[in-house]
């Protein structure tokens, strides 16, 4: 089991993402298989995302502010 800690996530760049901070928890440059991506992503008001067509598969956990 790898433990990704809050404080030790990094955030990145998303593309097609706006008013979003978007942090790497597993796969891709957080370490670990590059076929699955694991991502946490806090979403300001007015913020949002369109689609994304990269060949990974992915699972996020999102939040929005309110």
């Amino acid at each position: 089991m790898q433990v990704k800690r809050f404080a030790d996530a990094k955030s990145y760049d998303a593309p097609n993402h706006r008013g979003c901070l978007p942090l790497r928890l597993f796969g891709a440059e957080a370490g670990g298989t590059q076929t699955l991506i694991v991502g946490l992503s806090h979403f300001l008001p007015g913020g949002g995302a369109g689609p994304d067509a990269s060949p990974p598969e992915k699972v996020y956990s999102c939040w929005r502010a309110n």
